[in-house]
């Protein structure tokens, strides 16, 4: 027999078990649940369609790549609403990629975002879809047929390989700390925004010399911030192949609204004078 005061213990210890196991299961089962919501959501089916459209996805990942239960989050109201979506992207191989997608929905009619895909191995590359799409409102007559268009003419290849890239963008809240899996501050926070550049043309003292541009634009369409040459600087590289980090941090003003805001990056290369632009969005609580 045991004594009475160590059955009670061993029992105390099955009580608390049991309620941690079943808060548990509870958590569990509500994040399984708001998987499957997202996952049957519109905005994940676009994401979704807009990546398989993409060659550049098919290209990093391989055929037969498949979508997997997304996380973010999914509000809808009276025709309107936000989805912020983080979609895994199992590669041929077994290698897992994340795609961001961020979209506005308007008058019942959802609006896809530049998308953003994030390699296994940290590389980013910016998607943009080749039109706003969405589903109607009930009742809505379906759009007209669209009229064919000619293929646009493909630039040669010397001038692609000329044209800067911004190989990733990521925001944190100080200049150098760790960068935000999902870009969501509080208006007291500081927006950093670090952007990682790629393929700049080298004069004969191997120097890359570039301007970034940097337009803000808040959930109304208002212009927060429209800031030219922004970062000007010529800077030595090894090799084409060099990277070029350039820090932001995005004034806001002092009492930001809260809701979702749209950065657009233009970087210019002064001596391939060429150009490049990509948009990122993030949200203020």
């Amino acid at each position: 027999m045991l004594p009475r005061i160590v059955l009670r213990f061993m029992i105390a210890v099955l009580v608390v078990a049991g309620i941690s196991l079943t808060g548990l299961w509870m958590l569990y089962s509500r994040g399984r649940a708001q998987q499957v919501r997202l996952q049957h959501s519109d905005p994940y089916q676009l994401a979704v369609r807009a990546a398989r459209d993409d060659s550049q996805v098919t290209a990093a990942l391989g055929p037969g790549w498949s979508a997997l239960p997304p996380s973010g989050d999914l509000v809808q109201e009276d025709g309107d609403g936000e989805a912020h979506l983080h979609i895994p992207l199992r590669g041929h191989a077994g290698a897992v990629a994340r795609l961001r997608a961020d979209l506005h929905r308007a008058a019942g009619r959802w609006t896809l975002q530049p998308l953003q895909l994030t390699l296994p191995d940290g590389r980013t590359i910016p998607l943009l879809p080749q039109a706003a799409t969405g589903t109607r409102p009930p009742g809505a007559a379906p759009p007209p047929p669209a009229r064919p268009t000619p293929p646009t003419p493909q630039p040669p290849p010397t001038e692609a390989r000329s044209r800067p890239e911004i190989v990733s963008a990521v925001f944190a809240r100080t200049p150098r700390g760790p960068a935000l899996e999902t870009p969501r501050f509080s208006r007291r926070d500081d927006v950093h925004l670090r952007v990682r550049l790629g393929n700049l043309k080298l004069d004969s003292q191997r120097q890359a010399s570039f301007c970034e541009d940097l337009r803000v634009t808040r959930f109304d369409q208002q212009v927060i911030l429209d800031q030219r040459d922004v970062a000007n600087a010529t800077v030595a590289l090894r090799g084409p192949n060099d990277r070029v980090t350039v820090r932001n941090r995005l004034e806001l003003g002092r009492n930001p609204l809260p809701g979702r805001y749209l950065v657009r990056i233009t970087i210019r290369d002064l001596h391939s004078h060429q150009q490049t632009a990509a948009e990122y969005a993030f949200r203020l609580d």
